[in-house]
């Protein structure tokens, strides 16, 4: 695995402009600002308050980004030589998160996934949308979601990668993939059990990440602020940090918090089917509602069955 031995991941650019190492400086600053963004986005999902630093290796016959997996560690370079930008925090365990301890170092690399599974998921599903999207669990005791496209191929993928591609903006990764062109490749790799998983983005694929259409467009606008509503979904997460829980509403994922106490009281309604009650909350930038709730009714328990399909 040679220079990626040390690394939670990576994102590379390949082609012919870059065969001498060099990248406009402009795009570089994009780069790293949407690889930025992009790690920032999940890892808020677990943890608001973690900060760190992305180290830069560019080298030869490639441009590239390497995400050390020592915390407060160097990287080491081709060269064998260590160098000093390194990720923060040091703290082992910095929160609770989904009802367990994770490390920063977990932490990142959770994140990193999770962009490799937009990546992978929208290149297998192409222009269609989250909400029109179909999937159902193939195998519920693993968590195993399978989505079939309108090919008939089959994808499937872990429901916390579902959840990450439900979840995500649709212009998330726009500036990772602006680069690309018929000459140069975009690639994400991430390790995994010391084994190197990459996915790539060509200029072929490159309009499926690169939507010019308004971020900022209102979903569900008949959800009107301070409106008392009853929505049905399931209940796909939970972070006592954040004090929310996940519902998977019409192929989006809306944060619901309790409107008394914490979300654990909430820990048995977990990746079940249920009613949640509770008053509709606007944010000025957002463009999903947020539910307040009063009241969730969990339909496995009351029917005392499991249920197997997303939707």
């Amino acid at each position: 695995m040679s220079k990626y031995q040390d690394s939670l991941g990576y994102i590379k650019y390949e082609g012919t402009p870059l065969k001498d190492g060099f990248l406009d400086l402009k795009k570089s600053a994009q780069i790293l600002t949407g690889l930025d963004e992009s790690i920032r986005f999940f890892v808020a999902k677990q943890n608001s308050d973690i900060n760190y630093e992305i180290p830069v290796r560019i080298q030869k016959g490639s441009w590239e980004v390497l995400i050390p997996q020592t915390i407060g560690g160097g990287i080491v370079t081709a060269a064998g030589i260590i160098t000093t930008a390194y990720l923060a925090t040091a703290a082992t365990t910095i929160a609770k998160n989904d009802f367990k301890d994770k490390t920063t170092a977990e932490l990142i690399k959770m994140a990193l996934s999770k962009i490799q599974a937009v990546i992978k998921i929208t290149k297998h599903v192409g222009e269609k949308i989250q909400s029109d999207l179909k999937a159902r669990i193939y195998d519920y005791n693993n968590q195993i979601v399978e989505i079939i496209n309108d090919g008939g191929v089959s994808l499937k993928i872990s429901k916390e990668e579902y959840e990450a591609f439900l979840e995500c903006p649709k212009n998330l990764l726009n500036k990772l993939v602006n680069t690309v062109d018929d000459d140069i490749t975009f690639k994400m790799g991430v390790i995994k059990s010391g084994e190197i998983i990459e996915e790539q983005v060509t200029i072929k694929e490159k309009f499926l990440f690169t939507s010019k259409e308004d971020e900022e467009e209102e979903l569900f606008p008949e959800l009107k602020d301070g409106d008392f509503v009853e929505l049905t979904g399931e209940i796909t997460k939970g972070n006592e940090k954040t004090n929310f829980i996940g519902l998977e509403y019409k192929g989006y994922i809306l944060s619901c918090r309790p409107e008394n106490g914490r979300v654990k009281q909430y820990k048995q309604d977990l990746f079940n089917k249920a009613i949640v009650s509770g008053i509709v909350h606007r944010v000025k930038g957002e463009s999903k509602p947020q539910i307040i709730i009063t009241n969730i009714i969990n339909l496995d328990i009351e029917s005392g069955g499991e249920i197997r399909t997303l939707f």
